[in-house]
């Protein structure tokens, strides 16, 4: 596929890494693959909102983004961007790494903030770290209208995600509740409709599922 993100050099990324378990380590795991799925990712994401020319480019929010990988392709493609999460130590390294002076970044509980017509929520596996799925995402849909999209990463948790993590000598977060299809049954359940949706690396192999949402109408 081609490279629609601005990739940020894995040495620099792990040279800044802050030692928070939180702040994710596979975008320079040892092992390419690992790195390309990651990568990957948001390479989907990216596509999604290129192609998607029904999607304002004025204001972005990036929730939960707080290693700040993809804030330099966001600010890239949209007037304004907000981060929003716990620990965005990473984010702000980045911020002023590359000079995204369109970037705000909020150390803040999601909950804590009322954001308006936001046309864009990035969500890169961070709702099924909310054990009350419903909570978050009725959170999260306050912050849209009619025309705003919501861009989606979930873990699979499948046969071949358990696998990978075997060979690859990692343990399951502890706070990962659920996985991608029980979390998109939820979001179907809220009124958030799929307009697109692709696995990586690809089915039954899938480790990810990529989704591309929207509310429907009140």
């Amino acid at each position: 596929m081609k490279n629609y993100f601005k990739k940020i050099d894995i040495q620099y990324l792990k040279s800044i890494h802050n030692g928070n378990i939180n702040t994710p380590t596979m975008y320079f795991h040892p092992n390419v693959a690992v790195q390309n799925v990651f990568w990957d990712r948001l390479n989907v994401i990216t596509k999604f909102i290129i192609e998607n020319k029904k999607m304002s480019r004025k204001k972005c929010l990036d929730f939960g983004g707080g290693s700040g990988v993809f804030l330099p392709t966001l600010c890239g493609l949209f007037d304004e961007v907000i981060l929003i999460d716990l620990d965005p130590s990473q984010a702000k390294i980045i911020k002023e790494k590359f000079k995204l002076d369109n970037c705000t970044i909020l150390q803040e509980n999601v909950y804590t903030y009322d954001f308006k017509d936001i046309d864009c929520i990035i969500v890169a596996d961070v709702i099924e770290h909310f054990k009350d799925t419903r909570l978050i995402l009725n959170r999260l849909k306050t912050f849209m209208n009619d025309n705003s999209y919501l861009l989606s990463s979930l873990p699979t948790e499948n046969w071949f995600y358990d696998l990978v993590r075997f060979v690859g000598k990692q343990e399951k977060p502890w706070d990962h509740y659920y996985s991608s299809y029980e979390i998109e049954e939820v979001y179907s359940k809220l009124g958030f409709q799929m307009i697109s949706q692709k696995y990586i690396p690809m089915i039954p192999f899938n480790m990810f599922s990529l989704t591309q949402w929207k509310p429907i109408k009140w």
